[in-house]
C-alpha cells in the first residue's frame, strides 16, 4: 500500500482512469459549450483527524504518559485530477481519475517512564507483554495514500427547465490505505542498541467499488464568470484486506509472526466540490474549487494497534470514517 512519492500519482490516474470532477456544466460558458471539455487540476487536500485511539495505557491506577494517535496526525498533501466529458453513442460521458502523494506524519518521544514509570503500550495485555509495560519510549511513522475513479452517464435536465443542471449516474472507484509503523523501547538504552523493542507494521487497505448519483450545475454571473460546482453521492463494496506483522525482540520466537485477513463489507461515499469558472478565451477556462470528500464504514491501522500481541486478533475494525477537504485549480479546454 506505501507509496512515499508523487511518482505514483501518475500511476494512480492510469489505474484510475480518469476519476472524481469537479463537474463543469454544459450549458454554459464559451470554453466547452457543446458539452465537451478536459480539465487538469491540481490538488491540496487535508484529512480530518477522525476519532482519537489510545496508544498507552497506565501499568497501576495513577498518572501516565498517554500517548493517542492524535499525533500522527497526518499533513496536508497534493495531487492532480483530470477530467473529461463526451459524447458517445449518442450520449455525454464524463470520465475522471485521481491520486495525490502520500499523507506521512512521524513521531518520536522518549522519557515516558519518567515520573513513576506507569506507562503501558495499550496491547500490554497480549500474551507477550516482555518489552511493551513500563516502557520508555516509543516510535510511530503513519502514511496514508488516496486515489479512485469514475465513469457517469451525463443528462442534462434541459426538459425539466433544469437547463443549467446535469443529472450524473456511474460507477466509482475509491483507493484510501494507511501503513503504520511502530517501535516500543523497553529502556533508554534500547533506543540506540538492546534487545527491549518491539517492532511492528500495520497496513490496511479499503477499495470501495459502488454505483454513484449526482447533480453538477454552473451559473452565469457575468459574461466570462460563472459559479457552481457538483455533488455526488453513493453506496459501495468496500473490501477491506490488513496485513500485520510483530516481533517482541527479545521474547524469543514465539511472538514473531505476520498474517493477513480481508473482508467485504458496505460503505457510503458523499463528495462537493463547489467553483468558480473564469473563461480565458473560446476554448480555455480557469477552474478555483474546492472539495469535500466523505468515505465511511472504513478501517484504519490505528485502531489494530491495541491488538498487536494478539496473532490470532482477525477484526477488521471497518466502522470508521475519513473526511477529506482541500481546494483546487486548473484549466478547462473545449474539445470540438
Amino acid at each position: 500500500m506505501k507509496l512515499g512519492s508523487l511518482g505514483r500519482v501518475s500511476h494512480a490516474l492510469v489505474i484510475a482512469g480518469m476519476v472524481s470532477s469537479m463537474g463543469a456544466v454544459s450549458a454554459w460558458g464559451a470554453a466547452g459549450d457543446n458539452g465537451q471539455y478536459f480539465i487538469i487540476e491540481g490538488l491540496y487536500l487535508e484529512k480530518d483527524s477522525g476519532d482519537t485511539v489510545p496508544l498507552t495505557e497506565p501499568t497501576s491506577p495513577g498518572a501516565f504518559n498517554l500517548i493517542t494517535d492524535d499525533v500522527i496526525e497526518l499533513d496536508s498533501t497534493g495531487g492532480a485530477r483530470a477530467t473529461a466529458q463526451f459524447n458517445a453513442f449518442g450520449q455525454t460521458w464524463q470520465a475522471s481519475g485521481f491520486g495525490v502523494a502520500s499523507f506521512d506524519q512521524e513521531f518520536f518521544v522518549a522519557n515516558l517512564d519518567s515520573p513513576g514509570n506507569n506507562t503501558d503500550a495499550t496491547y500490554s495485555n497480549g500474551a507477550f507483554p516482555e518489552n511493551s509495560t513500563e516502557i520508555h519510549a516509543i516510535d510511530l511513522d503513519l502514511e496514508a495514500d488516496l486515489w479512485g475513479a469514475e465513469f457517469n452517464w451525463v443528462k442534462n435536465l434541459g426538459g425539466y427547465g433544469w437547463n443549467t443542471v446535469d443529472l450524473l449516474v456511474g460507477v466509482r472507484y475509491l483507493h484510501y490505505g494507511e501503513e503504520l509503523n511502530t517501535r516500543v523501547f523497553d529502556e533508554s538504552t534500547d533506543v540506540f542498541s538492546g534487545p527491549g523493542i518491539d517492532v511492528s507494521r500495520i497496513d490496511v487497505d479499503n477499495d470501495l467499488l459502488g454505483l454513484q448519483i449526482g447533480l453538477q450545475g454552473m451559473w452565469g454571473l457575468t459574461s466570462n464568470v460563472a459559479i457552481g460546482g457538483s455533488l455526488k453521492g453513493g453506496i459501495a463494496a468496500n473490501f477491506v484486506n490488513r496485513d500485520r506483522s510483530f516481533a517482541d525482540l527479545d521474547a524469543g520466537p514465539d511472538l514473531i509472526y505476520a498474517n493477513g485477513h480481508d473482508d467485504t463489507g458496505f460503505a457510503q461515499f458523499a463528495e462537493f466540490n463547489p467553483r468558480v469558472d473564469v473563461a480565458l478565451s473560446e476554448t480555455a477556462t480557469l477552474t478555483i474549487g474546492g472539495t469535500v470528500l466523505w468515505i465511511n464504514e472504513t478501517s484504519r491501522a490505528a485502531s489494530h494497534f491495541e491488538t498487536l500481541a494478539d496473532p490470532t486478533d482477525s477484526n477488521l475494525r471497518d466502522d470508521d470514517d475519513e473526511l477529506f477537504y482541500g481546494a483546487s485549480i486548473g484549466l478547462k479546454l473545449a474539445l470540438n
